[in-house]
């Protein structure tokens, strides 16, 4: 929420100062990155060096795990917003609104929202070019990811080694429990592939497209020769394929400009 003083003409033409209190559903939503299984922590002493006196030593806990996470990115409400004040909603002043259709903006009915008269209340949608590029852009921006605590001792590479891009009808996100951890202390990595072919045949008729499956060489290489057969599975399940994770991210993005309106 963003609560602001907005400055508009009275009937007089006199400025004066009104509420433009605006709220904002985020269309791009993630889940907390978590470790697929048990993480151990191992104490190790660094020192700090300082510029006077001794260096002080402390010790921190590390712990190397890998993680998994979902984020979905709402294209209906990217680079849409409303005006109508309900909480939520209200994501635009009638200022701002006004700038926007004056710079190519349009307006367009909620489909979904009416007033008390029964119309569709209005929507203002940014140019289809720059929607499209904001969602590609955020996409794209998972090839270089970067991000973790104490980076300059612990430099690594947190970009994803296995993903799953799809676009669908609805909000579901059915592919939290693909990678799972197995084994008497619940440390070993394995992918659920019985419970991959049972999402994606439950929500064929919700996935609209191609789903691209990324993965990168040397990782959870065991499942190479079953990722394969996925391409088989026939009539019963939606068309996929597979590739490295910056192909994947690119063939998805190209999908994605011939399902953007």
């Amino acid at each position: 929420m963003k609560a602001v003083k907005e400055e508009v003409l009275d009937e007089k033409g006199k400025a004066k100062k009104v509420d433009a209190t605006v709220t904002r559903v985020s269309p791009l939503k993630n889940s907390a990155i978590v470790s697929v299984g048990s993480a151990r922590t191992v104490e190790n002493w660094s020192s700090m060096a300082r510029q006077d006196g001794d260096s002080v030593p402390y010790s921190k806990e590390e712990y190397s795990a890998i993680m998994k996470g979902m984020f979905s990115l709402d294209l209906a409400q990217l680079g849409t917003f409303a005006s109508y004040n309900k909480t939520g909603f209200k994501n635009i002043t009638q200022k701002l609104k006004t700038d926007a259709l004056s710079q190519g903006a349009i307006e367009i009915d909620d489909p979904f929202v009416k007033d008390s008269k029964g119309n569709a209340q209005k929507l203002v949608q940014l140019n289809r070019n720059i929607r499209l590029q904001r969602a590609k852009d955020t996409i794209q921006a998972l090839k270089t990811i970067s991000g973790g605590a104490m980076q300059t001792n612990n430099m690594s590479d947190v970009t994803p080694k296995f993903i799953i891009l799809v676009s669908t009808t609805s909000g579901n996100h059915p592919f939290s429990h693909i990678v799972t951890s197995e084994g008497m202390n619940l440390d070993r990595v394995a992918l659920n592939l019985d419970g991959l072919k049972e999402v994606l045949k439950d929500y064929k008729e919700q996935i609209v497209g191609t789903v691209f499956i990324g993965k990168r060489s040397g990782f959870l290489n065991e499942y190479n020769d079953e990722l394969r057969e996925l391409l088989a599975l026939g009539d019963a399940y939606p068309t996929i394929q597979l590739g490295t994770i910056n192909e994947t991210i690119d063939a998805y993005c190209t999908q994605l400009e011939n399902q953007f309106s």
